[in-house]
């Protein structure tokens, strides 16, 4: 276990993983250079309460920063890069904060799995097939995210619960912001531009839809195999196909 360290302005190229850190707390990594490494850039493996700060992860064999088993950590300002894989990864992970980071070009751009209690606020998600994903989780919030170009969906929840998902603008996603199996979230706030569908909801529950803008979509809001979903004072303008759908 090493604790309370600083890791600062190195470069790391051409390793299995170029920074590894397990088994530690309060370690700050700051404004180094993991790229073109095998599997993962920067991993954090059982960690708690460090802090990533404007780091770049680019053109990894797998993940650019991989935060797994770990709780209290802070990302701020990073970027992960045309990466194999996800940009930034976090598994079975609580309580962290993803903030002001960077994600282009890569499969996943920023993606939660099993990880709870999480903030994810102002981040630059783009040309990723995922923007944000959250598989999973439950109590995140969701905020002031700029997602567009992703193939898949901008901002997707699937299998989660309680979460807030607002302020975002989204433009030229398939999907702007699409729920799955995911309950008792507000959607508030967002700004969805020209993709496939603005917000979509499927097979969820007690989902709150509130002042979104959807504009130049092909549908605006997307509705189906849902049930007691609020739609209230929200705008759908310009829609190739239709402005609010509910289907079976």
């Amino acid at each position: 276990r090493s604790n309370y360290n600083t890791i600062m302005n190195n470069k790391v190229s051409g390793q299995r993983f170029g920074i590894y850190v397990t088994a530690s707390e309060g370690n700050k990594l700051s404004e180094n250079a993991a790229n073109m490494n095998s599997n993962h850039g920067i991993i954090l493996e059982n960690c708690i309460n460090n802090s990533l700060e404007n780091n770049t992860a680019n053109a990894n064999g797998r993940y650019g920063i991989h935060i797994v088993y770990s709780t209290g950590n802070d990302l701020f300002g990073n970027t992960a890069d045309s990466n194999m894989d996800y940009g930034i990864f976090f598994d079975s992970s609580l309580n962290n904060r993803i903030v002001n980071n960077t994600a282009v070009n890569n499969t996943r751009g920023i993606f939660l799995q099993r990880s709870s209690e999480s903030e994810i606020l102002n981040n630059l998600a783009l040309n990723n097939n995922y923007g944000i994903r959250l598989f999973s989780g439950m109590n995140c919030n969701i905020s002031g995210n700029e997602v567009s170009n992703c193939n898949a969906s901008g901002i997707s929840l699937l299998n989660s619960a309680n979460c807030t998902i607002s302020e975002n603008p989204l433009s030229n996603n398939s999907l702007g912001i699409d729920l799955g199996l995911s309950n008792n979230t507000a959607i508030l706030n967002n700004r969805l531009l020209e993709g496939g569908r603005g917000i979509s909801l499927r097979d969820s529950s007690y989902n709150l839809v509130s002042n979104n803008l959807a504009l130049s979509n092909r549908y605006g809001y997307y509705i189906s195999r849902s049930q007691w979903t609020t739609l209230i004072n929200n705008t759908a303008s310009t829609s190739v196909n239709h402005g609010i759908v509910l289907v079976n």
